[in-house]
């Protein structure tokens, strides 16, 4: 499994090595993520997630994936003690800030 496009530009672009430096959450970095880059990264990082998330990759392909190939540096600190359990986050974080990007409207209303 390798890092695709649109994952490749969130994980190396916005969570680098000092992404805890430059961002004072997990959640801030994907809402600039979102919200700097065009649509389409962040729809294509989505995507890219639902493929991770239908194959059923083992959580030991995962945690090599995490680990070694996207980088250890945020990936040891991540909160949740399963890799899919990660990508699920990323996704439902992902999801809500492409909504809010969709429609503004609605985030001022909630």
């Amino acid at each position: 499994m390798s890092v695709a496009k649109g994952l490749d530009l969130l994980f190396e672009g916005y969570f680098h090595q000092d992404w805890d430096l430059d961002y004072s959450s997990r959640e801030e970095v994907i809402r600039a993520f979102v919200q700097e880059g065009p649509r389409e990264n962040a729809s294509l990082a989505l995507a890219e997630i639902d493929d991770i998330i239908a194959d059923d990759v083992p959580e030991r392909k995962l945690n090599k994936w995490f680990r070694h190939d996207i980088g250890s540096k945020f990936a040891n600190k991540f909160p949740h003690p399963k890799w899919r359990n990660a990508l699920l986050w990323y996704r439902d974080q992902l999801a809500g800030e492409i909504a809010a990007k969709d429609d503004p409207a609605a985030e001022e209303g909630a």
